[in-house]
């Protein structure tokens, strides 16, 4: 079998059981089990699960092709067999008992990502086995600390030119519209390449500190191949958990056993091909490295011109993944990683040419003295780098700290670099125990049982004898509010929510407790925050809003996305819209016509009608799924097209149900709201979707609410006060005759009230209030009445502080230690607050 052939074979095999195994992970960690998997986010994802059973023998077909000479050797014979007898084994089990399919969120699928890894490290086995003992070791080649050196030189030098380059070809032409001068990019292209150097040399140090132990060994090119493979489980475990792990909130014991084990998998995997490759060859291992990249790059020897367009395409597949990954991506997640895989696939190609010549003592000490000189360049370089700015063009005086964080969020290569040199401010007791705190409080395991407090917003209730309105919700999922022209009068693609805004009441200083749908939905039915849990259960006691409907008697009609699911109670009174409609393919324009015919076909059957609609055709995924395009002739200048374009659909949708209700006569005696769970970052910084985080593009939202002609001139109001998400419940108690009595700190405030002095804004101007990711570990502290936003971020170890006033163009604010102080104080009160009001166990 050809080397090609090979890799892809055991690729696609290693692929398929990593895979398999991080589905099993993501089914074990509530928030992806709820959120991915149930809300089907990634449909890709369940499409593997359904054909998992069929894969596995696609998989285990492409591992056979590779096993025929083991087969029929007879040293490996009786293994090989072996191998394929329990794999044919375990195929057959799972057809007729599907393994992903089955699975739940508990402890058992933990278990059986860790069985997942088996075959991957087995096969690995037979091939160290059988193909590690037929390579000749011996002592290590005497030139190879040089070819460590230049491959670890060139690796940086081209990492920093391709990254500076793809930076180019993308932003370039107009590095203002992402904030960033031409000198900042130059100062920030020198850090990089600065920083790229200094880390590989950095690599090449610790790779000849290895050797160098190694050396007193006889056959020293084994051990340090054992060396070797031991860094790189500690590299890729590291990366695995800090990286990847820590963005989908699985930490602890956990989380160090999954990287451990994903990290020993994959290793294993690629030093079995390694050696099965480097075996078919014939002659002695002059380097561990050298056996450990035979499998990464062309062999050496090749052609120039071979090699020259090795590296044109993993030049052109760098650019692929920096593009391809940033708008559906979470929180650099996939780019970091695709930038990692660059890295390696680079190192290993320039080893592979790197001259060989032998090496002399004080060589090899220049190499490292060189290597010393790179940090000491970069250092020189990140303390000086305002005088740098302003050498290459810029202002005396300029702070390249917020221009370096920009740049960095579009060159993914320097962000990985960024981030492993610029560590949090600190490893100080308080700031590990407070982001330990926060991490405690994230995601709390189902293991914990909390028992649903009843939320009630009065003692009881008593129907109103007066007519009662209708209620419209529609929850735009991830609606900007500056797409909005009610928010932004650059905005000339929304008539009809413009219309209906000048015939409402417009809040202009809104903002939803919870980035993220999956805690921020669940909020607006309880009208507060709720436990950091995916769910409570039952959660009907803390439903507030659906007591509400059924107390006094309204037939429901919801679009029951996979949160709503676990959040209302069924009953005969609610209707379910879009029914068989999978959450990520509920779209506003299918959900209105389906109401409105139930409107005209009289299904309320007389009874005041109660509709709320969380339509996915704004959210991250959804335009991930459908492209990029939009319409032909169609442009928004100024504005994210793609997302532009569908919020003009969007727009339509709603201007058509709006004259429906006219035509009905029901617009004037309906309330209706309308607003998103949360924003979406559209490229601030790099940044695209909303994961995790909480930025204020994320935090601040839409909130329009059009009250019926009998309620306008009964109600006081203020539009410029400080609102939330989580007050449209109360609001709606007020509206239907139910003043809120119950005032906490943990629940919503009604936005309508019979006096002025009643209205929540005059409290919430001077007060703070707690905001929080639904899927992170990630919490903030909004004050000055919404002017001020603080976010501590336990996931990267990082805290910001944002003026709201002048965000996103203006310059950051800086944190100072009695700042940071105060407001980690506040998140803690908060936090502790939720836990009082909820009973929420303390964990042990």
């Amino acid at each position: 079998m050809s080397r090609a052939a090979l890799v892809l074979a055991r690729l696609a095999f290693g692929a398929f059981w990593l895979l398999t195994a991080a589905y099993c992970v993501m089914a074990y960690v509530p928030f992806t089990y709820v959120q991915v998997i149930q809300s089907d986010v990634v449909p890709s994802l369940n499409t593997f699960a359904r054909l998992h059973p069929y894969l596995f023998w696609a998989a285990l077909a492409a591992a056979g092709l590779t096993m025929r000479e083991d087969v029929r050797r007879p040293a490996t014979r009786v293994a090989a067999v072996g191998f394929l007898a329990a794999s044919a084994i375990a195929g057959v089990t799972i057809l007729f008992h599907p393994l992903l399919a089955s699975l739940t969120n508990d402890a058992s699928s933990l278990g059986w990502a860790f069985v997942a890894l088996v075959p991957p490290v087995w096969l690995a086995a037979l091939d160290v086995l059988g193909h590690g003992t037929r390579i000749a070791w011996g002592r290590a080649s005497d030139g190879e600390d040089r070819r460590l050196f230049h491959a670890s030189l060139w690796s940086g030098l081209f990492l920093a030119c391709l990254y500076g380059a793809i930076f180019e070809l993308r932003f370039g032409a107009d590095p203002a519209a992402i904030g960033l001068s031409a000198p900042e990019c130059r100062a920030a292209l020198l850090l990089s390449l600065a920083s790229h150097v200094m880390l590989m040399l950095a690599a090449f140090t610790a790779l000849v500190l290895m050797r160098s132990i190694a050396a007193v060994f006889a056959s020293s090119a084994l051990v340090e191949l054992a060396f070797f493979l031991l860094f790189a489980v500690l590299l890729l475990a590291s990366v695995l958990r800090s990286i990847v792990l820590s963005a989908i909130s699985l930490r602890g014991v956990s989380a160090t056993a999954v990287a451990t084990a994903v990290a020993v998998a994959t290793v294993a995997a690629e030093a079995g091909v390694a050696c099965r490759i480097f075996a078919a060859r014939g002659g002695a291992a002059g380097s561990g490295l050298e056996v450990l990249v035979s499998a990464l790059a062309p062999r050496r020897g090749t052609p120039r011109f071979a090699f020259g367009l090795w590296v044109a395409a993993l030049a052109v597949g760098g650019f692929a993944l920096a593009a391809s990954t940033a708008a559906m991506d979470w929180n650099y997640l996939l780019q970091k990683v695709g930038a990692l895989l660059v890295w390696l696939l680079v190192f290993a190609a320039f080893y592979t040419v790197a001259p060989a010549a032998p090496t002399r003592r004080w060589a090899t000490l220049g190499f490292l003295a060189a290597a010393v000189l790179s940090l000491g360049a970069y250092k020189g370089l990140e303390a000086g780098r305002g005088r740098v700015a302003a050498w290459l063009g810029g202002g005396p005086g300029t702070d390249l700290s917020a221009s370096l964080a920009r740049y960095a969020g579009h060159d993914p290569s320097f962000k990985v670099a960024h981030d492993l040199l610029s560590r949090p401010r600190s490893a100080a007791r308080d700031d590990a125990e407070f982001y330990r705190f926060l991490q405690a409080h994230t995601n709390i395991p189902r293991s914990v049982h909390i028992e649903p407090r009843d939320v009630s917003f009065v003692p009881s209730i008593v129907p109103s004898p007066s007519p009662k309105p209708d209620i419209f919700v529609f929850v735009i999922d991830s609606l900007r509010r500056d797409y909005l022209s009610a928010y932004n009068p650059a905005v000339g693609f929304t008539p009809a929510i413009g219309e209906f805004a000048r015939e409402s009441v417009v809040f202009t200083n809104a903002f939803t407790r919870y980035g993220g749908t999956g805690l921020s939905e669940p909020s607006i039915w309880v009208g507060g925050m709720i436990p950091h849990q995916q769910y409570v259960t039952p959660f009907y006691p803390m439903n507030a809003l659906e007591k509400l409907l059924e107390a006094e008697g309204y037939r429901s009609f919801v679009a029951l996305d996979t949160v709503l699911r676990a959040v209302v109670k069924p009953s005969r009174d609610i209707v379910e819209l879009d029914r068989g409609v999978l959450t990520h393919a509920l779209r506003l324009g299918h959900s209105v016509a389906d109401l409105e015919a139930r409107l005209r076909g009289g299904e309320a059957g007389g009874r005041p009608v109660f509709a709320y609609a969380q339509p996915q055709d704004l959210h991250v995924s959804t335009i991930a799924r459908e492209g990029p395009s939009v319409p032909p002739g169609e442009s928004y200048p100024g504005f994210h097209a793609p997302y532009a374009w569908r919020v003009r659909r969007v727009d339509a949708a709603f201007g058509g149900f709006l004259r429906t209700l006219r035509d009905l006569g029901l617009y004037e005696n309906s309330i209706i709201v309308l607003t998103s769970d949360h924003g979406d970052s559209l490229g601030e910084e790099g940044r695209w979707g909303h994961a995790y985080t909480i930025f204020p593009e994320i935090l601040r939202i839409p909130l329009i609410v059009h009250l019926p002609t009998a309620l306008r001139s009964g109600v006081a109001v203020d539009p410029g006060g400080l609102s939330f998400l989580t007050d449209i419940t109360p609001s709606l108690y007020a509206l239907l005759g139910h003043p809120p009595q119950t005032r906490s700190g943990i629940l919503g405030r009604s936005l309508f009230a019979s006096r002025r002095e009643d209205l929540p804004s005059k409290d919430r101007a001077l007060g703070s209030f707690l905001v929080a990711s639904s899927y992170g570990p990630v919490f903030g502290v909004l004050r000055a009445n919404g002017r001020s936003l603080y976010i501590a971020d336990s996931v990267n170890y990082a805290d910001d502080l944002f003026d709201l006033a002048t965000y996103p163009g203006g310059t950051p604010p800086a944190l100072t230690d009695a700042e940071r102080a105060e407001c980690r104080g506040l998140i803690r009160d908060a936090v502790d607050s939720i836990d009082a009001f909820y009973e929420i166990p303390r964990a042990p």
